[in-house]
């Protein structure tokens, strides 16, 4: 079976869901009855054309970005007129299907060669309508888009809920099991994770830390106004990656949020959670849902740490890289094999 993945972000380049990308494509090397075909982008210029395995290919388009985390609407249309470009080189080859990684306007590529290949669409957050501010989506390119597609893949309920897609396929993200023993120290450390930008509302938790050491790592327009904000207490990181070994709690204040990698990761290192509702299917005997800095501050003083790590453990373990790579070709075969079966008929 051979699966052409779309999506304009890999690592080093954006957030999550590169990210994602990545630890699939890592577990589809074990499934040697699939082949992959990944077409992404690259910070400079030209085509890249990495070997990532035997079964996996990624291509790699320059578009000259600014910065590695942040994407800029001229940056996100050079990729889509180079990658309609490449796109169409590509698909001389035989492929079962295409996996667009975000709906709008990634998909948009594979919805103009709907009749010769079909299209799942797995949908991250940004790409849905309502979500974030700055996407400008158009409602009636974007329902054809979602209507044309074999299957829509929100990666989790809450986004589902938002998309008005409740029928569609929840398949989350994943996390690796990577729990570590902690002395409990005298003063509370918290930790949150993801890019400083308004959505992420890092001022209430910032307010609700007041009492408490708290390390932030990410990135964005927001770090400025927020450190000027922030007490000695707070510890600006940048972009790296996250040390949850340094925390004993995790906080995530979003405004909206699909499937939070951070927070998945949090859990597996045996992390209690603080989240907002958006996030609150993860939060199960494990932490609490918050809608408030003032919230905030109540569950940083009713936590039950030995009690919220075991379930945060175990609750993750749910959520292994492997089961939702296995998941993902479950759905590209019984997609593939509809689309054989329409063609016999």
């Amino acid at each position: 079976m051979n699966i052409l993945i779309l999506c304009y972000e890999f690592p080093p380049i954006g957030g999550g869901t590169g990210k994602a990308l990545s630890e699939l494509l890592w577990e589809f090397t074990n499934h040697k009855e699939i082949n992959i075909n990944v077409l992404t982008s690259h910070q400079g210029k030209g085509i890249l054309t990495e070997r990532y395995s035997d079964n996996v290919w990624i291509f790699k388009i320059g578009i000259k970005k600014k910065s590695l985390y942040y994407w800029r609407m001229p940056e996100l249309l050079r990729w889509h007129m180079k990658a309609w470009i490449y796109y169409k080189r590509l698909l001389r080859q035989k492929y079962d299907l295409v996996h667009s990684f975000f709906g709008f306007p990634t998909a948009l590529i594979p919805y103009l060669t709907r009749k010769k290949v079909p299209y799942i669409i797995s949908l991250r957050g940004s790409d849905v309508p309502g979500f974030n501010s700055r996407a400008l989506i158009p409602k009636k390119l974007n329902d054809k888009i979602w209507n044309e597609a074999q299957d829509i893949v929100c990666n989790s309920y809450y986004l589902a809920n938002l998309s008005g897609l409740m029928k569609s396929t929840i398949i989350y993200n994943g996390a690796k099991i990577k729990f570590v023993h902690r002395k409990r120290p005298e003063r509370l450390t918290a930790l949150t994770v993801g890019r400083l930008i308004k959505r992420k509302r890092i001022d209430w938790i910032i307010k609700a830390c007041s009492n408490v050491n708290l390390i932030i790592t990410g990135d964005g327009p927001e770090r400025e106004h927020l450190e000027n904000i922030a007490g000695k207490n707070v510890k600006f990181l940048g972009h790296k990656e996250p040390d949850y070994t340094a925390a004993d709690v995790y906080i995530s204040a979003s405004e909206h949020e699909g499937m939070s990698n951070s927070i998945l990761e949090a859990m597996s290192s045996g992390l209690p959670l603080i989240v907002s509702r958006c996030s609150s299917e993860l939060v199960k005997n494990n932490g609490y849902v918050i809608n408030s800095p003032e919230q905030i501050k109540e569950a940083l003083g009713a936590l039950d740490l030995d009690k919220f790590s075991m379930a945060s453990i175990e609750l993750s373990r749910k959520h292994s890289w492997k089961e939702i790579s296995e998941r993902y070709i479950e759905l590209y075969k019984k997609v593939s094999c509809k689309e054989t079966n329409n063609a016999k008929k």
